[in-house]
């Protein structure tokens, strides 16, 4: 398995995140109104809830790839909560049961043929609708 197929993966999931996050923001602005968005545009809602959306980065190790869940405040400062580990010799993605620690139990495909609706499942937090929405497209487009 190459660093360049774990990119490519990172690069995949967190494009159908952006996307379901970006859906749930604008759902959840055109939903309801909330207390601390008196006197805000529904623009300026959206762009106040952004900076709350999250991604992922790989981070390598000896013998596996921590795929990391970070959020937009602490980019850049660190490493975030562990979700995935890969693999380095098969491409198997496993979930985790600690940080660093793998679950051979949890387990998500490979690097070449992710189980992609599983994976950003289990990455997504609020948005797991409109990431099955996307997924859903994205699977009757090809």
């Amino acid at each position: 398995m190459t660093s360049i197929q774990t990119r490519e993966l990172v690069t995949r999931i967190n494009a159908t995140l952006d996307a379901a996050q970006d859906a749930y923001i604008r759902a959840e602005v055109a939903r309801h109104r909330f207390p601390w968005q008196d006197g805000m545009s529904d623009e300026d809602a959206i762009a106040t809830l952004a900076r709350n959306k999250h991604s992922i980065i790989a981070v390598p190790k000896s013998k596996y790839i921590n795929i990391d869940r970070i959020d937009a405040a602490r980019a850049g400062k660190g490493y975030g909560s562990g979700l995935f580990m890969v693999d380095k010799t098969s491409g198997a993605i496993f979930g985790i049961k600690a940080y660093g620690k793998i679950h051979r139990g949890h387990y998500y495909g490979t690097v070449d043929a992710p189980d992609l609706r599983a994976v950003c499942m289990a990455v997504a937090v609020l948005e797991r609708g409109e990431v099955a929405a996307i997924l859903n497209r994205e699977t009757a487009a090809a």
